[in-house]
């Protein structure tokens, strides 16, 4: 993971515990923005915070819609 300016940018492999459907709606929500996933597994997104811990919160928050949905025990 690294932030260009107001990029973040996430690598993703094929072994990724991300569902592919959720990275791509995802996507789909934020393309007017800038949202891209490359062919090379790269994911591109706008960050829209500008100071240090507001752009924390939004890579968590981001990172917390990726997670997989927790099996029902």
């Amino acid at each position: 993971m690294d932030r260009k300016r107001a990029e973040l940018h996430i690598r993703f492999t094929e072994k990724a515990a991300v569902e592919p459907q959720t990275l791509m709606r995802m996507v789909a929500r934020n393309a007017k923005r800038g949202a891209q996933f490359t062919p090379q597994g790269l994911l591109k997104y706008p960050l829209t915070a500008a100071r240090p811990d507001e752009i924390l919160l939004e890579i968590r928050e981001l990172l917390a819609d990726l997670a997989p949905e927790p099996p029902n025990a």
